[in-house]
């Protein structure tokens, strides 16, 4: 059956309601909700998974039939290593997901611990590599000569316990097909759990490819295709230990200059909870890299075998000029001020305190005194609220090389929170970082900004519990993002000011640091979320609801700036996967 006829059909078998919903926002002429009830009506069909998956795979199918030349066709392979621990069901099961596959044109290498293999299957397909191989990563390389032989482009490095999907040789093939790059190239695609009944559940969609993210977790190795030429000989010519297969796209990626490429497709099933193992390994692989580098930082094991990584920040420390606007609101600005000063690690700093019109007495007098301190300078702006010009107007009379936009109504809780951001601020290819923010119960309130998200921006994870794993542990790592709050920001004045700073004209107040962070990566600058920067938002308790009555108006314009600007009505964030739901700042996928 045509995938749209039959979508059709179960829409109006299993969600009536729905349907007629739509069918009635749509006779009204409200079109945008309409189409909302349909994606939603779409999204609790049964089987939504296994559906996306079967249409995508033709998709694939589809453009290999009309894509791949003729006479020249691109060879993709699998190896599976028997260990002495492996267990014979996950064997059987494992090449049996390989014996599935749509794509028929491929070849498995099968390796032991022993030497002691059979074809059990009789394909012609299933090669058995001679020898005993005491690990996986010599029983890889064997495989890969074996693999080069034959005039393989990819291999899959499956793992004994893993299934691979049906399409997903294609899914493979497609993508570097499509890519067409002149670089030899990583795949990886997305990957999903199994249950006792083998069912596919809890698919982790992942964003492109983000080296930030990849060296805290490793989201990568257990779903990817590695190009055969490349990794033989790096494995051959390294002379460094290469103790998995992160370890080895790893170098690959940062050191061999290998593009890597995601692919949005459900490639693999691994067995339940596996992405949060912890391997000392992969500590042993970052150490080795960022010596490497000469990148000196602390690493530190977090929970679900994510690691923690802190840059030291350069010798001798910059100046970095914390900027506080406020008005009136004492407590809040005395934990705030206190906090900077009693619990920072990071000795350089000065904090610009910029007073917008404070009135209570109690207030003034404060201000009266810690203008006395030598790391505090008071500046008033005698001006109507403007969030953009305030900052702005600090920017320029700040001395520090970093700027780092703090509101007063921030707790600071952990002394390495500012340390924490410049490691990664004070690095060259770097925009705007910011930190994990939480709300006084302990949920996230920030933990980095999507773009398009309600046709605007919102906030990833928000509502999460902190250092819960929530979606596959994502607000636990250091990542790439498009945005970050200012809340929290730290910004190279340098370069806060190539791009002009705040917008004081079109957003005063709302989506100024969005626009700011978007107008930073079109400079060619990167923004990073650092999830070890652990503060407490008590969120906006010094500015006006901007749904109030009286700011609505204003709120609205400022929301047409920002998608006209940048078109972030319907927009998708590239380091946000197409089948998670915008409408959710809760990752949640749409099926």
């Amino acid at each position: 059956m045509n995938p749209k006829l039959e979508i059709i059909f179960l829409l109006i078998a299993c969600c009536p309601l729905k349907v007629a919903s739509a069918g009635f926002w749509f006779v009204m002429g409200r079109r945008v909700r309409a189409r909302n009830r349909v994606a939603e009506a779409i999204s609790s069909l049964p089987f939504a998974c296994s559906r996306w998956q079967r249409i995508s795979g033709r998709k694939d199918m589809e453009f290999l039939r009309n894509h791949e030349p003729e006479g020249t066709a691109y060879r993709i392979a699998v190896h599976i290593h028997l260990a002495a621990e492996s267990a014979p069901a996950d064997i059987s099961a494992a090449i049996r997901s390989v014996l599935r596959q749509s794509r028929e044109d491929w070849s498995l290498y099968l390796t032991s611990h022993d030497g002691q293999l059979k074809n059990m299957f009789r394909d012609s397909r299933i090669f058995l590599v001679g020898g005993a191989y005491g690990d996986r990563m010599t029983g890889l390389l064997a495989a890969l000569q074996a693999a080069h032989h034959d005039k393989i482009d990819h291999l899959v490095p499956l793992e004994e316990s893993s299934r691979l999907s049906c399409f997903a040789l294609a899914a493979y093939a497609a993508q570097s097909l499509a890519a067409s790059s002149e670089r030899p190239m990583i795949v990886y695609g997305d990957q999903t759990e199994q249950t006792k009944f083998l069912a596919a559940r809890n698919p982790w969609l992942k964003p492109p490819w983000d080296p930030e993210m990849f060296l805290e977790q490793d989201y990568i190795s257990r779903s990817c295709a590695l190009p055969v030429k490349s990794a033989i000989t790096w494995m051959v010519n390294t002379t460094r230990p290469l103790e998995s297969v992160f370890s080895l796209v790893l170098e690959l990626a940062m050191l061999a200059d290998v593009a890597v490429q995601h692919v949005p497709r459900l490639t693999v099933m691994t067995p339940a909870g596996a992405w949060r193992y912890s391997n000392t390994c992969r500590e042993r692989a970052v150490r080795r890299y960022l010596d490497l580098c000469s990148c000196p930082a602390t690493i530190a094991e977090r929970q679900y075998g994510i690691l923690s990584i802190t840059y030291d920040v350069p010798k001798p420390e910059p100046l970095v000029s914390v900027i506080v606007p406020t008005r009136d609101h004492l407590t809040v600005l005395r934990t705030c001020i206190d906090g900077i000063l009693s619990n920072t690690d990071y000795l350089n700093f000065e904090i610009i305190v910029v007073d917008n019109g404070s009135t209570d007495p109690e207030t003034l007098d404060y201000l009266d005194e810690i203008r006395q301190n030598s790391k505090i300078s008071l500046i008033n702006w005698p001006h109507e609220f403007n969030y953009s010009k305030i900052n702005n107007f600090a920017a320029e009379k700040a001395g520090g090389e970093f700027l780092c936009f703090l509101n007063n109504d921030v707790e600071i809780i952990d002394g390495r929170w500012l340390s924490s951001l410049i490691g990664y601020a004070a690095r060259p290819e770097v925009g705007a970082v910011g930190a994990k923010l939480l709300y006084p119960d302990g949920t996230i309130q920030h933990a980095g900004v999507v773009v398009g998200m309600g046709n605007a921006a919102g906030h990833a994870h928000r509502g999460d519990q902190d250092n819960a794993p929530g979606y596959f542990g994502h607000s636990l790592v250091t990542r790439r993002v498009s945005g970050v709050t200012a809340a929290c920001m730290v910004v190279k004045k340098s370069n806060f000011l190539s791009v002009r700073g705040f917008d004081e004209e079109g957003l005063a107040i709302a989506y100024n640091d969005v626009d700011l962070c978007l107008k930073l990566i079109s400079a060619g600058l990167k923004n990073i979320y650092v999830s070890s920067a652990k503060l407490i938002h008590h969120e906006s308790k010094s500015r006006a609801n901007d749904m109030a009555p009286e700011q609505l108006s204003r709120y609205m314009a400022e929301l047409s700036v920002l998608q006209q600007r940048w078109l972030v009505n319907g927009r998708r964030d590239p380091w946000f996967h197409e089948k998670l739901d915008l409408d959710r700042e809760v990752y949640t996928t749409k099926f």
